[in-house]
Parts: structure tokens; sequence; C-alpha cells
């Protein structure tokens, strides 16, 4: 390969993967949208509990800590894309 046609496949690649990181951003808002629909649901339908606390409470902080963990993730990745 030349190195025009090499330079041209690694700049395809990298705006690729800007591509998907913004993209896996803007999911994330959706996804947590979905999650947290479901305990919000369930709240009216069901009475289990742990402990004397609503199951549904554990449920939306693990979720609130799963998408803290995935921005977490996601975060340096976009910084990295806007300096480039």
């Amino acid at each position: 390969m030349s190195s025009e046609t090499s330079s041209f496949l690694e700049r395809d690649q990298q705006a690729q993967r800007k591509r998907k990181t913004r993209e896996a951003a803007a999911f994330l808002p959706i996804l947590g949208v979905i999650l947290l629909l479901t305990p919000m649901i369930s709240v009216f339908t069901q009475d289990t509990r742990t402990g004397g606390i609503p199951n549904a409470v554990f449920y939306v902080f693990g979720v609130w800590l799963l998408l803290i963990g995935l921005t977490f993730l996601i975060a340096p990745r976009l910084q990295q894309d806007d300096k480039d």
C-alpha cells in the first residue's frame, strides 16, 4: 500500500472511532430513561423489600451508578476526540 492509502485508512478509522464514541454518548441518556422507567412502573404493582427498603430503590441506585460508570469511561474519549 502506498503512504497515501494508509494515511487515508488511518483517518477513516479515527473518524469511525469518533463517530462511535459520540453515538455511545448520545445513547446513554436514552438507556437511562429506559432502565429507570421500569421500576417506576413496577413500584405500583409489586411490594418486594430487602431489609425494609423497596427493591426498586436498589435498582434505581444501581442503574444510576452504572450510568455514571459508563459516562466515566466515555468522557475521556470524547475529550481526546475534541483535541484531535
